[in-house]
């Protein structure tokens, strides 16, 4: 795409190519937890919680970037670690979330374990901390 500019100071048309990022249909991917939690927990407890649902997932590969770093701490934040590590086995031992459905897909992300409180509670539920 051209984008056509004037440079007010001498009146000259300037015109430049932009790389523009074409809009995704349906529902948007990528939501971001906010980050303003993340400085509000200890980092060895998010640290951990991350250790903790590679384990209970087999993500071996996974990797913990500043997206799951903040879901993890807003979690932490909001019910504490031990609560945390319910909602992650709870989620652990859905069936449908493990990929026990009719996709044969897993829904076992952090960013949907701790997207907001009735995820979480839910799972906490599954796990019998409710």
């Amino acid at each position: 795409m051209t984008v056509v500019e004037r440079d007010v100071s001498s009146s000259m048309v300037i015109s430049r190519r932009v790389k523009t990022v074409p809009a995704q249909k349906g529902k948007s991917k990528g939501k971001r937890a906010p980050l303003s939690f993340i400085d509000k927990v200890p980092a060895e407890d998010v640290e951990f919680l991350f250790s903790y649902w590679i384990e209970m997932h087999g993500r071996a590969r996974a990797k913990l970037d500043d997206n799951r770093r903040a879901y993890l701490a807003r979690g932490i934040n909001q019910y504490g670690v031990a609560a945390c590590m319910e909602a992650i086995k709870g989620c652990s031992l859905s069936d449908w979330h493990m990929g026990h459905n009719p996709g044969s897909k897993m829904y076992n992300s952090i960013e949907l374990i701790f997207r907001d409180a009735e995820h979480t509670e839910r799972f906490i539920d599954i796990d019998g901390g409710g």
